[in-house]
């Protein structure tokens, strides 16, 4: 083992001077877990800084030389870059031994922060969330003193939560639990939410994560006077909605404002203007021939009649009218806060399998960065893709379409 160590900054070196990131970056990482395996932590976490910012680098080569990098170096994220992040971590909040460091706090949010940063910049091969930024701690410390900012961060044995309240240094507390037992029960709690039959079950899977995310703290935001809770969500996470809590007695919306935040960091934040509701609903009843497999969507025209009569004007393409032309034309035309699109489509953790349907067949998720960069006077504020299956995907769409900044694809 000491034999291995001492070879490893001999090759780092011939890497590093080879300009060879990609094999730099496994070096470092490897460094890291022998140092981790010798008890040497602060070694370890320098190895482990080290191989993130060759990451970084590597990433930021792929992205911007996509054309002239050697497609061999496009490795696959679970498997080969995902790992380096969560051990780092996981590293990070062990080191703590019981005494929370903010500083260390600090960087184990920006490392998962990083990690799907540039799990976005993979899909979508080019760089993502520029501009300038704000952190969310300054916004809510600034502009909501009654808000408390939780961050789950799930690690292989145990979940992980940082926490901030206005005006107080970050927190944190754990569970130890696997990452596996983590991911199966959010699993069938997902499931368990759409089956009405299933309230009790749903209770008893929801307190339990209940019990992860908020009871060690609840006596806290209570004293605080907290009311309103803003989640950024790791993994699985992100498929659950945060409202359907339950404590034992109360869900979490019958006691808390809850809010969803794609990540720490804001790009430019503004409280929205109170404006008339001005929506383009965009609709498929029919499938076209070639993508017979999905189903009729029958229930559209009442959906949108039901946005209608709520006093929200709308204006509407329907079956032959929703073509990806129309709906480009009437984004750049009008000053549409709201688009409501119902129909069909695939969610995947590759891009060119990630569509939605219109009249003439597939519109692909690349497409709406030319759909909304041509948008009207009003900035879009709210998409809506509403089917069976726009909330669903492989175990990779929850981060990708959650964060997603490159266009103004979401839900």
């Amino acid at each position: 083992m000491d034999r291995g160590a001492k070879a490893y900054p001999g090759g780092l070196a011939l890497a590093q001077s080879s300009n060879a990131l990609e094999i730099t970056y496994s070096l470092e990482w490897q460094l890291g877990r022998l140092l981790r395996e010798k008890k040497d932590i602060n070694g370890a976490i320098a190895a482990y800084d080290a191989a993130v910012d060759t990451l970084q680098s590597l990433r930021r080569d792929l992205v911007t030389n996509k054309d002239v990098v050697n497609q061999d170096v496009q490795f696959n994220f679970r498997d080969s870059v995902e790992p380096v992040y969560r051990q780092s971590v996981e590293l990070l909040l062990q080191s703590q031994q019981g005494k929370p460091d903010e500083k260390t706090l600090e960087k184990a949010r920006e490392r998962i922060e990083a990690l799907q940063l540039a799990e976005l910049d993979d899909f979508f091969q080019e760089a993502c969330l520029q501009g300038q930024r704000v952190a969310l701690d300054k916004v809510v410390d600034q502009n909501n003193s009654q808000a408390a900012i939780l961050y789950p961060i799930i690690l292989r044995d145990e979940l992980q939560v940082i926490v901030k309240i206005p005006k107080q240094r970050l927190q944190s507390y754990k569970t130890k639990i696997s990452q596996a037992d983590v991911e199966k029960l959010l699993l069938e709690l997902r499931r368990n939410l759409v089956n009405p039959t299933a309230t009790k079950l749903v209770q008893t899977q929801s307190q339990e994560v209940y019990n992860w995310l908020l009871k060690p703290i609840e006596s806290h935001l209570q004293k605080s006077g907290v009311d309103t809770l803003v989640f950024v969500l790791d993994g699985p996470l992100r498929n659950l909605p945060m409202a359907a809590l339950y404590d034992g007695q109360q869900y979490l919306i019958e006691k808390y404002a809850v809010a969803l935040s794609v990540g720490l960091q804001l790009l430019n934040p503004k409280p929205l203007v109170q404006q008339q509701l001005v929506a383009l609903t965009a609709g498929l009843t029919q499938p076209p021939p070639k993508f017979s497999k999905y189903g009729p969507l029958l229930g559209i025209k009442s959906e949108f009649d039901g946005i209608t009569k709520a006093g929200v004007s709308t204006t509407r393409l329907l079956d032959g009218d929703f073509k990806k032309k129309n709906l480009e034309n009437e984004i750049g035309a009008a000053s549409f806060n709201i688009v409501h699109l119902a129909t069909h489509g695939q969610f995947s953790s590759r891009l060119e399998e990630t569509f939605i349907l219109d009249y003439d067949g597939r519109i692909n998720v690349k497409d709406f960065d030319t759909l909304f960069r041509s948008q009207g006077k009003t900035i879009v504020e709210l998409l809506v893709l509403s089917a069976c299956q726009t909330a669903a995907g492989d175990s990779r769409c929850s981060t990708r379409f959650g964060r997603s900044s490159c266009t103004s694809w979401g839900t």
